[in-house]
């Protein structure tokens, strides 16, 4: 039997369906950059990817990463601050964001994403949030601290008007409230 593919292979499935070469994108949470690698050849040498993490390793490893394959500086800014900070950026109109909640792999596990700075961030970019676009959202709610984002999340997502936004959430089917979940937010449009 095949396996089903896991939840960040789906959010990169709906960012595929959504982004074009000359579109903006944003990696609200940079890690060790395998997400802003992934945004940046979707839209290729027209495109811009933004990206934040408030650790500087893991700008550097993205850096690292970015330059290993060849990705033109052009393409690409990393912030070395708060994905909260999105807010304080006239964006252009954004096709997608990945949020990877939680800390970064390999790294300092007492670092990790708040539920404050998350909704901040994660309204600014459906404020810039394109016809058609896609904000993909990776909550961990094993870790301390990750339970109460990953609620506050969903909650925040509750509230949306359907409207305008349409949100799925994958995950498994069972009784273990730390698993790993995937919540997608799709605004409508062409």
């Amino acid at each position: 039997m095949r396996q089903l593919p896991r939840p960040l292979q789906i959010a990169k499935s709906w960012i595929e369906l959504c982004v074009n070469p000359g579109d903006f994108a944003i990696d609200a949470t940079l890690g060790n950059g395998h997400d802003t690698l992934f945004l940046c050849k979707l839209v290729g040498n027209e495109g811009r990817v933004m990206g934040f993490d408030i650790q500087k390793e893991a700008v550097e490893s993205t850096r690292r990463r970015l330059q290993l394959h060849e990705i033109s500086e052009s393409v690409y800014e990393l912030h070395h601050a708060s994905h909260s900070t999105i807010s304080r950026i006239d964006l252009a109109p954004v096709k997608a964001a990945m949020f990877n909640l939680g800390y970064l792999p390999g790294g300092d596990k007492s670092v990790i994403t708040s539920a404050e700075d998350s909704l901040a961030a994660l309204q600014a970019v459906l404020d810039s949030l394109a016809s058609g676009g896609v904000v993909t959202v990776m909550c961990y709610p094993g870790h301390e601290g990750g339970d109460t984002e990953a609620k506050e999340i969903l909650n925040f997502c509750q509230m949306l008007d359907r409207q305008v936004w349409q949100v799925q959430r994958v995950d498994e089917l069972d009784q273990d409230q730390t698993r790993p979940f995937l919540i997608g937010i799709f605004r409508r449009g062409n």
